[in-house]
């Protein structure tokens, strides 16, 4: 999915699937050095369960983060750390 610029300063670089998703890939890129920040990514009343957590980084480090992001995410999927 391709990142979203927010402000110019901040751009998306994934959306979790809830805020426990998001923030443990809030701090597996902060234990990388990435500064992150979470916001709700919307889908409020849209029925029960897990509401969407967008996850964002300065616009600069964007790039950086995606490749780290891409390893967060084989990591996570391979099972726990």
């Amino acid at each position: 999915m391709p990142a979203r610029r927010v402000n110019g300063l901040w751009q998306v670089v994934y959306i979790a699937p809830s805020e426990a998703v998001g923030a443990e890939i809030r701090d597996r890129l902060s234990q990388q050095g990435f500064l992150v920040m979470l916001r709700p990514g919307g889908g409020r009343g849209q029925g029960e369960g897990p509401v969407p957590c967008e996850v964002l980084v300065p616009a600069v480090e964007a790039a950086d983060a995606h490749q780290a992001l891409a390893e967060v995410l084989a990591a996570r999927a391979s099972g726990p750390s």
